[in-house]
């Protein structure tokens, strides 16, 4: 699985990214409290006549003995950073939504930390913080035979970034 996905236009995009949220929180490491947390980034990219849209994904790591861990959101953010530097994308770039899923599979959202960053890296972009939804997302543990998720009715806490974060850390 790649972190870095085209938009299928045969599924919802809220489906799409609720599903690979969940795909990278099982894969999530945390030494000390078990929880995989995994998220996915939408990103629309536009061109003078050509509007795709983008899917960042990531996972937390926190490994015993490591100084800091990685959280979710900052890999999905990294990676479009890398990727929009190697191929000159930056301004063609519009982030639409973070969708977090953690393997408590309850509606927790990320931490300030995460905010901060990700209001820092829309502001590089020049996307306004009003227009960025910032989800939790859950299932209904709607699980075929070998434990994946099959026709999962999402549940979900929609916010924006700016009704999480305010105005308090912005960058003057």
């Amino acid at each position: 699985m790649r972190s870095h996905t085209v938009l299928e236009d045969a599924e919802p995009a809220d489906m799409q990214l609720a599903n690979i949220a969940s795909k990278y929180s099982d894969i999530g490491q945390d030494a000390y409290s078990d929880i995989g947390i995994g998220a996915a980034l939408l990103v629309k990219m536009k061109s003078e006549d050509v509007c795709k849209h983008h899917i960042y994904a990531g996972t937390n790591i926190n490994l015993s003995g490591m100084q800091t861990k990685i959280h979710a959101e900052q890999l999905a953010l990294y990676d479009l950073i890398a990727d929009s530097g190697l191929n000159n994308l930056a301004p063609f770039i519009d982030i639409e939504a973070m969708v977090v899923h953690s393997t408590r599979d309850n509606l927790e959202l990320c931490c300030g930390h995460c905010l901060q960053i990700t209001r820092s890296v829309c502001q590089h972009f020049e996307t306004h913080p009003e227009t960025v939804d910032y989800c939790a997302v859950a299932g209904q543990e709607l699980y075929d035979d070998s434990g994946n998720p099959e026709g999962v009715n999402w549940r979900w806490d929609r916010y924006t970034l700016d009704e999480l974060l305010g105005s308090t850390y912005a960058e003057k």
